[in-house]
């Protein structure tokens, strides 16, 4: 069985467009989310699913040898299906692309909670870390299959994190929720705005020099 955790990140984000390849302590927001992931012990792959209006970050994965998919710009379960598929994964670990402070051990815990919970494959788990406000989320390909034939509204296959993380008549999955309320990550929030931004590169500096 393969696991694998898939990275959606896009160059034309609202709120703080180009964000993924912003250097923040000498190195791109994208590479320091792959850095973090890339310390999972319970994975087997990592795969940034992008859009075919992100051709910077297609071209980085490239010549950093990290596993691309570049597909729609909001059809995001499509990226993750055809991610999914590409490298055929028989359980996926969503993370989001701004998570910078992301740990290896946050997806761990993800990855034994649902071997755990889920007893046939329709489980959608939602774990979140409340002192870096980051959320994970694992679910198997049969699940993620059912939505992509399933799921029709443009709007839920955009925010299908949202979706799946309620009950619903369509792929009638079991969305279940951990909130984890001690600190396995080491930051603060994700990366929206020009202040999250600067809030993130002196947190960086600091802890750089503590370590």
């Amino acid at each position: 069985m393969t696991t694998g955790a898939i990275i959606t990140a896009r160059m034309k984000s609202i709120r703080l467009p180009g964000k993924m390849m912003i250097d923040i302590g000498g190195k791109p927001l994208l590479q320091h989310v792959v850095d973090g992931v890339k310390k999972a012990k319970k994975l087997d792959k990592v795969i940034v699913a992008t859009t075919v209006n992100s051709p910077e970050i297609v071209t980085y994965c490239q010549e950093h040898n990290i596993l691309c998919y570049a597909g729609s710009e909001n059809d995001i379960l499509t990226r993750l299906y055809t991610s999914a598929v590409w490298q055929e994964l028989d359980f996926i670990v969503r993370v989001w692309g701004d998570s910078i402070w992301i740990t290896g051990a946050l997806i761990d815990c993800a990855v034994v909670e649902y071997q755990i919970c889920d007893t046939d494959g329709m489980t959608y788990l939602s774990v979140k870390d409340n002192y870096s406000d980051y959320w994970v989320a694992v679910m198997s390909f049969k699940l993620l299959e059912k939505a992509y034939r399933e799921v029709v509204d443009p709007a839920n296959r955009e925010w299908i994190h949202k979706y799946l993380s309620n009950p619903n008549d369509i792929t009638r999955h079991t969305p279940r929720l951990i909130l984890m309320d001690y600190s396995i990550s080491a930051g603060y929030h994700t990366i929206d705005t020009k202040e999250d931004l600067e809030r993130e590169r002196k947190w960086y500096e600091r802890s750089k020099a503590t370590s």
